[in-house]
């Protein structure tokens, strides 16, 4: 029922199209003109078109402002060392300068040479009964003759019992017999220590007998520079005491050590006695 109206309604509208006229009939004036229908949906947005072509370059703009400063970098590495350079000629000399203040004292400088040796002066020498006059031979009969050696030792000096030789011997007030050891039995080295009288010899070269030994009349003398030393005797040693060796609760006794001292030989002098006093004015 439906597709016949639809059917018959294209029908009416055939017989209506050109100038409303029907075959072999005129065709009517066109009717006025309808209301323009409402406005479809938008459809979807078109694909981008081409890129256009690179526009000419624009003038250049106006300078912009000074920047901030900005933040000191860190320190370089150090360079390494040029060459020397040339040594550039000596300036002339400047004006002399004022006198500065006066200086602290200086250090005393070294000794000088030694001078020559000055002229004898006067006094007693000792000569033989040829004239020869003995050099180093000092004293007196009343106090002793003594002698110093080439080396500066002090010895003192006796006739021979039968007046025909110089006799050599140490100071008789420096003859030690008293002795310190680090042993309990009075073994190894000798000490020289002041007991009862029996001094340590106090002057560096002044000849001493030594008879700590079982070998008699060994002479020393005290070395120039020598000093005391302390040790922790265990024994001691006097020559006039029996038994001679004495064992000690361990203590402190300065000594002068066999290391501070140096065994020497007496002179040798041939002389014509007796001898005679010789004024050097």
């Amino acid at each position: 029922m439906r597709r016949a109206r639809v059917v018959c309604l294209i029908s009416l509208l055939a017989a209506c199209d050109g100038n409303g006229s029907g075959p072999g009939g005129p065709h009517g004036d066109p009717g006025p003109k309808g209301d323009p229908g409402p406005k479809g949906d938008t459809g979807p947005q078109g694909l981008p078109g081409p890129a256009g072509p690179q526009g000419l370059q624009g003038p250049a703009g106006p300078d912009g402002p000074q920047g901030l400063q900005g933040p000191e970098g860190p320190q370089g590495l150090q360079g390494p060392t040029g060459p020397t350079g040339p040594t550039g000629s000596t300036g002339s000399t400047g004006p002399q300068g004022p006198q500065g203040p006066i200086g602290m004292t200086g250090a005393p400088g070294p000794a000088g040479a030694t001078g020559p040796q000055g002229p004898k002066g006067s006094g007693i020498s000792w000569a033989d009964s040829t004239g020869n006059v003995i050099p180093g031979l000092i004293g007196g009969p009343l106090g002793g003759l003594m002698y110093v050696d080439s080396n500066g030792d002090f010895w003192s000096v006796f006739i021979g019992p039968r007046e025909d030789t110089l006799l050599f011997g140490g100071i008789s007030s420096f003859s030690v017999q008293f002795f310190a050891y680090t042993s309990p039995d009075c073994s190894g080295p000798a000490n020289f220590t002041n007991v009862l009288g029996q001094e340590i010899p106090l002057y560096a070269h002044v000849v001493f007998l030594d008879q700590s030994m079982d070998v008699k009349n060994i002479f020393r003398v005290r070395n120039t520079n020598s000093k005391l030393t302390t040790i922790q005797a265990q024994s001691v040693r006097d020559l006039f005491a029996q038994p001679q060796c004495t064992t000690l609760m361990e203590q402190p006794i300065s000594v002068l050590t066999p290391a501070d001292t140096t065994v020497v030989t007496p002179p040798n002098i041939a002389v014509s006695l007796p001898l005679h006093p010789v004024f050097t004015p």
